[in-house]
């Protein structure tokens, strides 16, 4: 089994929102796939090689077939021990905090359009966290999840397990502050995506309007108008 740690949904502007407390480290989602080894890659390629176009194509449906049913237990495993909201009736609603992690996966429809094949595709799976919940629920959560995989499933080489890494901002928060800093902000100066503008207030709204713009401009969102406010342009 192998575990990846994915911190591509984060980027620069959410640490500075978490370094400056308006925003917490969270988590995105557990990702589980079927990965190829490297051997078995060289070894797909000589037969892709080496096969007609039919070969090839009934080759590629087996495959399809093997590696749902190598991830099928997994997921099965998992749901034995959380609510997979989607995954069967859990009996429960979506706007709660009573299910654990969303489950999505693709369809043979879609992974394998030139077969007959139909129903789920286990092979790629995503299991979203409850957003009613807290981020320490989250990681509490993953925690578990992990625990659970690494017991029963740490023999298999082609599962792969990716936790994708998120924020979550204190809205209240943002838009308390940004209020009492906007006022201030009328009639500033600021360079958005290399153009100079100014800042100025309408219906209670702060908007940025570019050079010379007479009656059109982009509304700032509470999240920019802290930011300038911090100096950052």
């Amino acid at each position: 089994m192998i575990i990846n740690h994915d911190h591509s949904y984060v980027n620069a502007l959410d640490n500075e929102f978490v370094a400056r407390g308006y925003a917490e480290d969270d988590l995105f989602s557990i990702r589980l796939t079927y990965e190829y080894t490297q051997e078995q890659k060289e070894e797909n390629k000589r037969i892709a090689d080496s096969s007609t176009r039919e070969q090839w194509n009934a080759y590629c449906i087996e495959g399809a077939v093997m590696r749902s049913n190598y991830m099928r237990p997994v997921i099965e495993k998992l749901a034995d021990a959380f609510v997979l909201y989607q995954f069967s009736d859990c009996g429960v609603p979506y706007d709660s905090d009573k299910w654990d992690l969303f489950f999505w996966c693709n369809d043979f429809n879609t992974t394998c359009r030139t077969s007959d094949l139909t129903g789920r595709d286990y092979s790629y799976m995503t299991l979203n966290f409850n957003k009613k919940c807290s981020a320490a629920q989250h990681v509490e959560l993953c925690n578990k999840v992990l625990e659970l995989l690494k017991e029963n499933f740490s023999g298999l080489e082609n599962l792969c397990v990716s936790i994708q890494y998120d924020t979550r901002c204190f809205t209240d928060k943002i838009h308390e502050d940004a209020q009492k800093v906007a006022d201030g902000m009328v009639g500033r100066k600021y360079n958005r995506n290399g153009y100079d503008g100014r800042l100025v207030k309408y219906n209670g709204q702060i908007y940025w309007m570019k050079k010379y713009a007479k009656n059109r401009g982009y509304l700032m969102s509470d999240a920019e108008i802290l930011r300038m406010s911090w100096g950052n342009q």
